[in-house]
């Protein structure tokens, strides 16, 4: 598709960049979460067997951003609850080391 020859850009000075409008919102609850405490997510519920991969990789990659914005740890790993396979999000210490630390 071309643009329409008439049309005519007008280069303008000083005009200043609005600031980014980023309204993520996430469905987990790492904002309620304090030191030690994790959740657990079935694969059965939000997973798919062909989705599976790209869901473990979007359950860390939302920890890992929602932290780094705030400046918490998360850790992420496949687990096992009541005989149901699935991931567990945990919150570990703000330098990310993997020892869980109880406030």
């Amino acid at each position: 598709m071309l643009l329409d020859q008439d049309y005519i850009f007008i280069i303008e000075e000083g005009i200043n960049i609005p600031k980014k409008k980023t309204n993520r919102r996430t469905i987990y609850p790492f904002d309620l979460m304090k030191k030690g405490d994790s959740f657990f997510v079935p694969f059965n519920k939000f997973f798919t067997k062909n989705g599976k991969k790209y869901r473990t990789s979007h359950l860390s990659a939302a920890a890992s951003y929602w932290g780094k914005k705030h400046g918490r740890s998360f850790k992420v790993r496949v687990d096992e609850k009541d005989g149901i396979t699935g991931l567990r999000c945990w919150r570990v210490d703000d330098n990310g080391n993997s020892k869980i630390i109880k406030e």
